[in-house]
């Protein structure tokens, strides 16, 4: 009896390896369940060794590289009403690309000035909105 059960052990490796999986777990599963380990293992789809490597160790010789997003883009910034955080951090808004030119050009607003408007999903600063900052630094006629 102690023999079919280790033969179904080895079984189990065997199809286990086969299929992708550890073997000395499925030897022991074989043991303990026979040929409904079999079943469960008939079952179980191949695994994928490529899937498993997907994300390998970053190798401590290369340099670390961060990704960082790519800034939003502000289609046609002209049209949109603006919101902005002044120098005390007050909102005002909402306002036209004029209004911003003006206090842009009294220095009100600089490049690390916060700016909302519809669409982004959080404040940024004006540095960051390529379209918006040079809609700003467009000398005036």
């Amino acid at each position: 009896m102690t023999l079919v059960w280790v033969g179904f052990g080895v079984l189990n490796a065997w199809y286990a390896a086969q299929k992708g999986r550890d073997p000395m777990i499925w030897f022991f599963i074989g043991i303990l369940l026979g040929i409904i380990g079999l079943i469960v293992l008939f079952f179980l789809p191949k695994v994928n060794k490529s899937l498993e490597n997907e994300n390998p160790e970053p190798d401590p010789d290369e340099p670390m590289v961060e990704l960082v997003p790519a800034p939003p883009k502000v289609l046609y910034p002209e049209q949109k009403e603006w919101y902005y955080l002044d120098r005390q951090n007050r909102q005002a808004g909402p306002v036209g690309i004029g209004v911003l030119r003006q206090e842009w050009n009294k220095g009100e607003l600089d490049v690390d000035t916060y700016v909302w408007c519809e669409g982004l999903e959080k404040w940024f600063k004006v540095k960051e909105l390529n379209e918006l900052e040079s809609s700003l630094t467009v000398p005036l006629d």
